[in-house]
Formats: structure tokens, sequence, C-alpha cells
């Protein structure tokens, strides 16, 4: 069910188009302990031509990748299965609340896939953001934990709005790369330095 392209040029009147045969693919979510991870949520992302320009829409904040058709099903305890996927190369995250997401490149060619992905707890930050001069809380308030990409981007690791005592849970997050920016070559020479921002449109941005 994943859509196909191709351009047609002026003159042509036929066109063939080849559909690869579809694979399963069965996810395996776990925490640090080994126990099964439920009720959680499994992406799968193609991670072909264009995929370093979607890296950085996501990184900027510019833009969001299209979400694949594909829906996996919890089978069973932590068991995420989903019928058919086109073969090609694949990013799958796995996602629970309470737990920070994981991002794993995954080579779908060679018949059905089997993986495993460890969430971890990950961190978490309470955060309260105040007016300058009179202390006052600020609320709805967007607060982020980013962490530098290179010398010129910064990436979202947690994101969320203070409430009406000006306070907010950023996570949990995790400060390890995903291995698929690891491999896109997204990291030029980047320090790693982790921020907090605060944005609200009467003040200003603070860092």
């Amino acid at each position: 069910d994943e859509p196909w392209v191709a351009v047609m040029g002026f003159g042509m009147d036929q066109l063939e188009i080849e559909l690869e045969e579809a694979f399963p693919m069965t996810v395996r979510l776990v925490d640090t302990g080994g126990e099964p991870v439920t009720g959680a949520e499994v992406v799968v992302r193609p991670a072909g031509e264009g995929q370093e320009q979607a890296i950085i829409a996501r990184v900027m904040g510019i833009g969001a990748t299209e979400e694949p058709h594909t829906r996996f099903k919890e089978t069973e305890p932590g068991v995420y299965v989903a019928d058919a996927l086109t073969p090609g190369l694949y990013y799958v995250e796995g996602r629970s609340r309470g737990l920070a997401p994981v991002v794993e490149t995954h080579d779908l060619w060679d018949g059905e896939a089997d993986l495993t992905l460890t969430l971890p707890t990950g961190y978490s930050l309470d955060l309260k953001v105040i007016a300058a001069g009179t202390g006052e809380p600020v609320p709805a308030a967007r607060a982020s934990v980013v962490r530098t990409e290179n010398w010129f981007m910064l990436r979202s690791l947690a994101t969320g709005l203070t409430d009406e005592e000006g306070q907010v849970r950023l996570g949990p997050y995790t400060t390890t790369r995903p291995e698929s920016e690891q491999k896109s070559g997204m990291s030029w020479g980047a320090p790693d330095e982790l921020r907090v921002v605060v944005r609200h449109p009467r003040f200003a941005d603070s860092t």
C-alpha cells in the first residue's frame, strides 16, 4: 500500500510500473531490563534518496516527513507486526510514554524481518519559567531540550508547554545519537552540547 511515482514525458501513452514483493516486519520492544514494552508505537520511514534533506527539515523544524501508510499491530505483549513492507532500507522507531524513543536502521531485502529495540529510561528535566524582574510564572511558554548537531543547527530532543505555574517536565529523552543519524553523516564536527531553549511571544527568547 505504499505509493509509487513515475515521471511521464511528452508523447508517452504507456507506462509500466513493477511492484516488488512485500515482506512482513516484526519489531520487539523491550526496556533495559528485558521486559516487553506494551501499548507503544512503531513507525518506519524510508531511508532512501533525499533522506538527508528530510533529517535537516526535522532538525530545523521547518517540515515533517510524511508518515508511511504501514501500521504495526501489537500481536502479543511487546511484539509489533506489519504485514507487508516494500523491500528497502528503513529507519525503524519505537516510541512509548515514559521511555526515550529509539531509532535504528534496517535493511529489508531478503524476506521477513525480526528485530528488537531496547527503549532506555532516558533523562527528564523539570523546568520552571519565570518573568525577569517580577519573578511571576510564565504559562504557555514553549521549552525544549536541544542538542547541537553541528556549528549552525540544533536538534530538539524534548519539547513541552509550561502550565499555569510556569512548570513543565521535558522528556524522557536520550543523549545518544540515533543510529540513523550516525550513519547519515549529518554530524559535521558537532560539539554535542545540550541546551534549554525557551520561547514565548511576549518575551525575548532565552537559551
